[in-house]
């Protein structure tokens, strides 16, 4: 019984590992072979400017995500997603970055009116 418990364990494991990778955080392969999730980054209203290479997440941690809503120029190096309530979780809005260059992102809040701008450098 106790090596059915391990083996579980060990599958559940493999399983959540997996699952973590499928859902586009992104996952690389480490020098041993195991995998490792990496997760987005994370900007405010103070870091309005940061280095993020192609394939990974910027996420903008703002008060009422719902309520803001994104532009980008140029648009076709990232790929914008809003943020608010999905299945009763809520989601801060964000922006996968797609090729390498330069972009400004614009934040407005339709209830206050605020706008914040952010400019991204895109790396290989």
């Amino acid at each position: 019984m106790r090596g059915s418990t391990s083996l579980q364990l060990l599958l559940l494991s493999a399983a959540l590992v997996g699952g973590a990778a499928a859902c586009g955080g992104g996952a690389s392969e480490s020098p041993s072979g195991s995998t490792q999730v990496i997760g987005p980054v994370i900007l405010d209203a103070t870091q309005t400017s940061a280095t993020i290479p192609v394939g990974r997440i910027a996420v903008f941690n703002v008060e009422d995500p719902g309520a803001w809503a994104l532009t980008a120029e140029p648009t076709d190096l990232v790929a914008l997603t809003a943020g608010g309530e999905q299945e009763g979780a809520t989601f801060n809005p964000g922006a996968e970055m797609l090729a390498p260059g330069t972009v400004e992102i614009t934040l407005t809040n339709a209830t206050t009116g605020e706008t914040l701008t952010f400019q991204l450098t895109i790396t290989e």
